[in-house]
């Protein structure tokens, strides 16, 4: 029986799975981050003359710091819209289910 929902909900878009999958790309890109920014502050020490290392040490604790939260404010907005489509899902349940008892005492 919770195949048949289970493919039902996928089918006719019941059920919303963007919000998890939203939240593991954020966890991706927070992890992709820190490593470039790691790989970008280590290549600028190992390769690169004073000047061009100082520039790449920057840019790469930037990347560390400014990509997270640019990935989370992304995420939130993203979110924050199927958080308000099952408020409304809610709303139109009760406004139903209200509406049936109106009928049925009236």
């Amino acid at each position: 029986m919770k195949k048949e929902s289970f493919f039902k909900n996928i089918l006719f878009l019941n059920k919303m799975y963007m919000p998890k999958i939203i939240n593991i790309l954020y966890i991706l890109s927070v992890i992709a981050s820190i490593i470039f920014g790691l790989f970008h502050c280590s290549f600028g020490i190992l390769y690169l003359t004073d000047y061009e290392m100082k520039v790449f040490v920057v840019q790469g604790i930037a990347l560390i710091i400014l990509c997270p939260v640019v990935s989370r404010i992304c995420a939130e907005q993203l979110v924050i819209l199927f958080k308000i489509n099952e408020q409304l899902e809610k709303l139109a349940d009760m406004n139903i289910s209200e509406n049936k008892q109106n009928n049925i005492n009236g």
